[in-house]
């Protein structure tokens, strides 16, 4: 299975694709120049008003937990829980960078008017 999904994996403008990105979808994403014309309602509607912060809130109430059961969970619980906590760790940064470019986006569109 390994093994499938690496020869699904091709050259990237003559190089390795180090990211593992599958060929097909390289090369779509290639096709694709300018994206930025594409609107996303529902995926932007999470940055306006508080839904940032709702959202960072139920990601806090969950580290929360997470951390009680790598203090007190068995090895098992603990490793998943501190797994967990990394990926919400990503999410959380993920969330940073969306929301920084949301707004220099922002600044552009009310700079041009």
């Amino acid at each position: 299975m390994i093994k499938d999904k690496e020869a699904r994996i091709a050259p990237v403008s003559g190089k390795e694709a180090n990211d593992g990105v599958p060929a097909d979808v390289a090369a779509a994403a290639a096709k694709l120049n300018d994206v930025a014309w594409r609107r996303f309602p529902q995926f932007e509607e999470t940055f306006k008003g508080d839904g940032v912060q709702h959202m960072c809130g139920k990601i806090e109430a969950t580290c929360r937990q997470l951390d009680r059961t790598i203090q007190s969970g068995s090895a098992r619980e603990k490793a998943r829980a501190k797994a967990a906590m990394q990926a919400y760790g990503l999410a959380l940064e993920l969330l940073k960078q969306v929301r920084e470019l949301a707004e220099k986006q922002n600044q552009k569109d009310t700079g041009r008017r």
